[in-house]
């Protein structure tokens, strides 16, 4: 059983930016905004254990209900960022940097304005290509 260990304990009145049920697990693709990742702060500051557990925490976050969401939950965040363990120091030393630009909402999951975005595309299509 793992653990509910709470990432961030502070109360959050951010509504969720992705309606609550939105399943996307059939989906097997989403639009990455190229352009603001190459020009984010998190690419340029990331090291490559960093990025890769940011990057695996977009994608799968991709297959949360809702989608794009997170579990406010250490061991689960650790795990689905490649597998660490919580209290490891290694997952101690990335976490912040993996978990950059992830917000707290008031139903007490973590989003990502990017990862938001291309759930939103999806959800509601403009037919156009960059950011609206």
């Amino acid at each position: 059983m793992i653990p509910i260990e709470p990432y961030l304990t502070e109360l959050s009145a951010i509504d969720p930016p992705i309606p609550l049920g939105t399943d996307l697990r059939c989906e097997r693709w989403f639009n990455l905004d190229i352009v603001s990742l190459q020009n984010s702060e998190f690419i340029h500051t990331a090291n490559p254990a960093e990025f890769m557990a940011g990057f695996l925490l977009w994608t799968r976050s991709f297959h949360q209900v809702p989608a794009g969401s997170l579990p406010n939950n250490e061991a689960v965040l650790s795990k689905l960022a490649g597998g660490y363990n919580y209290q490891s120091a290694s997952w101690k030393k990335i976490r912040t940097m993996a978990l950059h630009g992830w917000a707290l909402c008031s139903d007490n999951r973590l989003y990502h304005p990017m990862v938001t975005d291309a759930i939103l595309e999806i959800l509601h299509p403009t037919g156009k290509r960059g950011r609206k």
